[in-house]
């Protein structure tokens, strides 16, 4: 499948560094098609959240359901509240889920809460926390029986947040560590790295990729444009 079409399901960062704008720009730049529905919007600026406004559950799942007939898998983002009223719209799509577990903004702001994301665990294809938000959902981060006691089919456990010289994400699957991606640590700390590398996911498992393959070429194509970035912003299209 040369171009899929991939859902972003988001909270929005009208300063472009993070959420569905950074979502949208990074599978564009990849290749895919898109459609988009707003989970929450926010007032903020490349350093800070500065307030956030949810928006209702039923106009969530209205969105997902008129926003496209079919998807080839969806990425999921931050959200503030359980999304029990919207899951099924999702489900109804028939596509693989990726879900980055956006638990706080970069400045703290909270966002979902690990009891709101459980629940859906077997529903997910596959779960990208980074190493904080790993110990926040399950007990024992590091054990792949742990995450799959959960429900968790694969989950990339990030390792940008560790003090090592290296970056080493780690891919569980079934209850085994299935693949470890490790590369240089780069300079500089640019915004919405997360965001980027679960769209490159879905964008991948859209197309037909298995979980390992998604993982390799989506983290190899985050760390080129995190080599290229300036500042906070990364060059998706700069």
């Amino acid at each position: 499948m040369s171009r899929p079409h991939i859902l972003c399901v988001a909270g929005s960062d009208p300063s472009g560094h993070a959420g569905i704008q950074l979502d949208l720009r990074a599978l564009h730049s990849a290749g895919a098609s898109t459609a988009a529905a707003i989970t929450l919007l926010t007032a903020q600026s490349a350093e800070r959240v500065f307030s956030v406004l949810p928006i209702e559950a039923e106009f969530i799942a209205e969105q997902i359901r008129h926003a496209a007939d079919h998807v080839d898998a969806v990425k999921i983002g931050a959200f503030c509240d359980s999304p029990i009223k919207w899951w099924s719209a999702l489900k109804e799509l028939r596509a693989p889920i990726v879900l980055d577990p956006v638990l706080a903004s970069t400045s703290g702001t909270a966002f979902a809460r690990p009891d709101q994301i459980l629940p859906f665990a077997e529903d997910i294809a596959l779960l990208t926390p980074n190493l904080n938000e790993a110990k926040l959902l399950c007990t024992e981060p590091t054990n792949a029986n742990a995450w799959a006691d959960l429900g968790f089919r694969a989950v990339l456990v990030k390792g940008g947040h560790s003090d090592e010289n290296v970056c080493t994400d780690r891919l569980f699957e079934n209850g085994a560590l299935s693949g470890e991606y490790t590369r240089p640590r780069l300079p500089g700390s640019p915004r919405g790295t997360g965001c980027a590398l679960s769209s490159l996911l879905a964008f991948e498992l859209g197309r037909g990729a298995t979980v390992d393959q998604a993982a390799k070429r989506a983290g190899d194509r985050l760390h080129d444009e995190i080599r290229k970035s300036s500042g906070l912003r990364l060059s998706f299209f700069a």
